[in-house]
């Protein structure tokens, strides 16, 4: 009984982790799947700065404050919780989690058009 304790609280740590708001810290693109020039690659960055604000929900719901606009879906783990499941109505993603703590969020993303990205993230301060 202990170890099936022991396992789900683990289980809940990623959650508990994930569930609150980040904003992007830095952001890079793989160059074979986004097409941006080297001089607008900072300006892109510095505008997802300025506007992006992720917010991850306990009943799997997120919403995601973008320079276009507010996107919402849902989000889900893998069984080892080391990939994150987006989806909305329009795209889905998959990211592979490289870190996830009390201070970071640094995620490998693949859209379902094929784009690639890294994001790194820290939480909102309240």
């Amino acid at each position: 009984v202990v170890c099936c304790l022991l396992f789900v609280s683990s289980c809940n740590s990623p959650e508990k982790l994930l569930c609150r708001s980040w904003r992007l810290i830095d952001a890079d693109f793989d160059e074979t799947t986004v097409n941006l020039s080297k001089e607008d690659k900072p300006k892109m960055v510095k505008q997802l700065r300025d506007s992006c604000l992720f917010t991850f929900n306990k009943n799997h719901t997120y919403s995601a404050k973008l320079a276009q606009g507010i996107e919402n879906g849902t989000w889900s783990f893998s069984k080892k919780c080391d990939t994150l499941y987006t989806q909305n109505d329009h795209t889905g993603a998959f990211s592979k989690i490289n870190v996830l703590s009390k201070i970071a969020l640094d995620l490998d993303i693949n859209s379902k058009d094929g784009t690639k990205m890294k994001f790194a993230l820290a939480p909102v301060k309240k």
